[in-house]
């Protein structure tokens, strides 16, 4: 396919592959293109089995098995086992990283056209988001999952597990084990896209069992920024929504081998839940509050004491950019951002960046509550403030 022109521009041949009526059929289960032409993997549905195919000219044909990739008693090459294999070429096409649905990952060579080396890297059992590849652009580093190797498929970063697995007794006789993931400090790695050659984000999730599980870390999805030249990580920013595929306890989520990049500008591009969420990883100041007296009044007569139907004055920095509403009822969103009690969104009458007018729903219970200034232009949020509001 031309992209350019959107136009079929010509078609690759397969040789005749012999099989019986009723099995299944075989199919391109990954592909990626090198210097030296596409190569991809063909399986078998039936057995789960893989075998490397190359493309010459406009021919598809089996690649010879070699010391890496295996070969069998008849001098054909070993096919792949497991059910997943994905593939990911460097952006200058010198080479591609295969991982094979056991654990295993494969390094081909385009200049030499040549798979020259395999690394177990993931023992049983695989746990987690299983399939996110990617590689700095001249490959100096690779990823897999949530692991940094060197050219030679050496771990130089990272880990092979977001957790570790724990096993309780059963309660009773005949009763089984129950197996659970408890987190050691990592997160669930979704996708991964390199910046440059030393640098490239990860989008993680919290490792937990279940969606109600009670967990210390951050529940949000968020963008991991990491140096592999010295190892530093920082949050980069707090995605706007989840991965297209959630992930509990300790089961293996199949995930395609690229799911986001990022421009030339710093913006990141990302597969997610509902479609497509575009973040940018400039550095963004998340909205401020001032504790204290000045940091939220009542509109009416300047004071802390707060009714339900209230409207109030939100100060700080960073809150929203400047809007007005014009519409009744006001929305709960004005200016790139929304202020929640409770989780519960205010009708919103002006934004700025140093100043909120907004109003407490008349819904709002008495009593204490936590409120927050939320933006949705840059996914950040304010500390929480607790707010008492008062009987009417």
């Amino acid at each position: 396919m031309d992209l350019d022109q959107q136009l079929l521009t010509g078609l690759i041949q397969f040789p005749p592959i012999p099989r019986a009526g009723n099995a299944a059929v075989n199919a391109v289960r990954t592909m990626a293109m090198g210097l030296s032409g596409l190569q991809f993997v063909m399986t078998l549905p039936s057995n789960n089995t893989g075998t490397l195919w190359k493309v010459i000219g406009n021919q598809a044909v089996p690649r010879v098995g070699n010391a890496v990739t295996g070969v069998s008693a008849q001098g054909a090459q070993t096919p792949l086992t497991a059910p997943t294999q994905t593939m990911l070429a460097s952006p200058d096409g010198s080479s591609i990283v295969l991982l094979a649905g056991n654990g295993t990952a494969y390094l081909y060579d385009a200049l030499s056209d040549s798979y020259t080396s395999a690394h177990a890297l993931f023992p049983a059992p695989i746990i987690g988001y299983y399939g996110p590849l990617g590689s700095s652009p001249s490959a100096k580093y690779l990823l897999a999952n949530g692991l940094v190797m060197n050219k030679s498929l050496t771990a130089i970063g990272g880990a092979a597990s977001p957790g570790t697995l724990t096993i309780t007794p059963p309660t009773a006789p005949g009763q089984p084990a129950t197996i659970s993931v408890t987190s050691t400090g990592l997160r669930n790695v979704a996708a991964v896209a390199p910046v440059d050659d030393t640098k490239f984000v990860r989008m993680t999730t919290i490792v937990r069992n279940n969606l109600t599980a009670t967990v210390t870390d951050d529940k949000h999805t968020t963008l991991e920024l990491v140096n592999t030249a010295t190892g530093a990580q920082s949050v980069a920013a707090l995605m706007p929504e989840n991965p297209t595929l959630s992930e509990f306890g300790t089961t293996r989520i199949a995930m395609p081998p690229r799911q986001m990049v990022v421009d030339s500008q710093g913006t990141v591009y990302a597969l997610t839940l509902s479609g497509l969420s575009v973040v940018p990883l400039t550095a963004t100041t998340a909205p401020q509050i001032p504790a204290g007296a000045r940091g939220i009044i009542n509109a009416t007569d300047g004071t802390t004491t707060f009714r339900p139907g209230s409207f109030i004055t939100i100060n700080g920095t960073n809150l929203a950019s400047l809007a007005t509403a014009d519409t009744l009822p006001p929305p709960t969103v004005l200016g790139g951002s929304c202020v929640v009690f409770d989780d519960v969104a205010m009708p919103l009458l002006q934004t700025a960046g140093g100043q909120i007018s907004a109003q407490i729903p008349a819904t709002i219970r008495p009593g204490t509550g936590v409120l927050q200034v939320r933006s949705l232009a840059n996914a950040q949020k304010s500390a929480p403030l607790v707010v008492t509001i008062q009987k009417p």
